[in-house]
């Protein structure tokens, strides 16, 4: 007797791009497009909203096992005999009007982009009066707006191409001239600026990941460009325009020239001009110069001082600039909480991960809470309380798994655990890898922490001191090691003793 056996996949609701999208709106979101769907026949002739409402009971709780397509069809159809592929379907549609809200809801809260697709639709439609009045409209709005926008020479330069080539419909060719220079004009700021931004991200990028000098056309471009000569140039523009450029550009050169007057004309410049600059504008201007002073800090320990201070400026600020989006990046939350520690500032430390690890996205939060405050309560020499705080750690978020085990083992050592710092160390150093989303830099920062450590640790077990000056030269010769000046502390207390 010859069985068939067929194999039926079972569509789960969780993985539909539909439900993956809808588990990202908010309440708020969500009554708005419900108010959308009274629309949705201009995007499916079909009744969308019985459905929605049905996923809407489970928004939020898109995880619920109970969820599945035969009960979301029962509740639309009743006893109707069950047919994946119409539900759907079905959900093939809210899911293309939910995008098409998206970009609606995009348009409506952006003003400028709301009066800039306007003005084209009048200009298509040779509608003049209206074109004039919806320009003019459109300028005014972007101007009062100059020091929040951070596409201000982008946004002028399309608004005043458009209104060009209104003026060449009307055969006036010298405004339409004027007009269209203007446009240039803008455009040439805003490639200036780009090309600012990216010659200082570039730079950092490249200092962080341990990037050599590899050709690079934005690099080249920006060292083609004689920058005083070309301030000097410019003429009939805004006085707030040439500051921007010019802050823009003093950054961007800030970490390559390691100078400390260059960087107080910089940060003097800003804090005397710091309202016209938007609230990402300053976020970004704040990082530049935290930036600057952490890499000048491994050589003066003063900058140290200067970026805690910083920190706490850009902490305080009205605008609440650490947050973005509503949360607390955690790279940023990490420096902050690391850079207090590093000045002994220990308790201030404590506190500010307490207060603000509320704004962490929570996939980030307690494996980065617990390495913060284990590394805060080792460097208060409450070592029992940093292993307890560490033992917590859920390893299967990956981030700050390497900072962590490196920490442990330390704080293992610092109790007299030798074999346990020892067996830790070399367990992880099993598991360790190079991983796609690891440079070579990063790779050899810990892989050098942890080969340098055991090496340590070997003459510490077997008591062969006299290897201790040896591998002393040999840690002083390496840049790219997470536990540098801790090791050689240590190295530096076996040999007094």
């Amino acid at each position: 007797m010859l069985i068939l056996c067929v194999k039926v996949t079972v569509t789960k609701v969780q993985n539909l791009k539909l439900i993956r999208l809808l588990n990202t709106f908010s309440k708020r979101e969500m009554k708005e497009f419900e108010k959308f769907l009274n629309l949705s026949n201009l995007i499916s002739e079909r009744n969308l909203k019985s459905l929605f409402n049905v996923l809407n009971r489970y928004h939020g709780d898109y995880e619920n096992p109970e969820l599945s397509l035969e009960l979301i069809y029962n509740s639309l159809f009743g006893k109707k005999k069950f047919s994946e592929k119409y539900l759907t379907s079905l959900m093939s549609d809210l899911y293309k009007t939910a995008k098409y809200f998206l970009a609606v809801k995009e348009v409506f809260n952006n003003e400028v982009l709301y009066n800039k697709i306007i003005s084209e639709e009048f200009l298509k439609r040779n509608l003049k009066d209206e074109f004039e009045k919806q320009i003019k409209t459109a300028n005014e709005l972007l101007d009062k707006k100059f020091s929040k926008s951070k596409n201000y020479f982008k946004d002028k330069e399309e608004l005043t191409f458009i209104n060009s080539m209104y003026l060449d419909t009307k055969k006036d060719y010298d405004k339409y001239l004027n007009s269209y220079l203007e446009s240039m004009n803008y455009s040439a700021f805003e490639s200036l600026l780009k090309l600012f931004r990216h010659n200082s991200e570039l730079y950092n990028f490249k200092l962080q990941n341990f990037i050599g000098d590899e050709f690079n056309l934005s690099e080249f471009l920006f060292n083609s460009i004689n920058f005083e000569k070309l301030i000097s140039e410019i003429e009939g523009i805004h006085e707030d325009y040439k500051t921007k450029i010019k802050l823009y550009y003093f950054l961007s050169i800030l970490n390559k020239k390691k100078s400390i007057p260059f960087y107080n004309e910089a940060k003097e410049l800003f804090f005397k001009n710091r309202n016209l600059f938007g609230k990402e504008q300053k976020r970004e201007i704040y990082f530049q110069f935290m930036n600057f002073c952490s890499y000048m800090a491994i050589t003066r320990d003063d900058l140290t001082s200067e970026v805690f201070e910083f920190n706490k400026t850009f902490l305080y600020d009205e605008d609440k600039l650490f947050l973005e989006n509503n949360f607390f990046d955690r790279r940023l939350f990490r420096n902050i909480a690391l850079c207090a520690i590093q000045l002994n500032e220990n308790n201030w430390a404590i506190n500010f991960i307490n207060e603000n690890k509320i704004y962490l996205e929570k996939e980030a939060e307690d494996n980065l809470v617990y390495y913060l405050l284990g590394v805060a309560y080792s460097r208060l020499r409450e070592y029992e309380k940093s292993l307890e705080i560490l033992s917590k750690v859920k390893f299967n978020y990956g981030t700050y798994k390497e900072d962590i085990l490196i920490l442990k083992a330390a704080t293992l050592f610092e109790l007299g655990y030798y074999v346990e710092s020892y067996e830790t160390l070399i367990s992880f150093k099993k598991t360790f890898k190079k991983t796609s989303a690891m440079s070579k830099g990063i790779y050899n920062y810990y892989n050098n922490s942890i080969n340098f450590f055991l090496k340590f640790l070997n003459i510490v077990l077997k008591n062969k001191y006299s290897d201790l000056n040896f591998l002393e030269v040999k840690l002083k010769e390496c840049e790219e090691i997470s536990i540098k000046s801790w090791l050689l502390g240590k190295i530096n207390d076996f040999k007094i003793k």
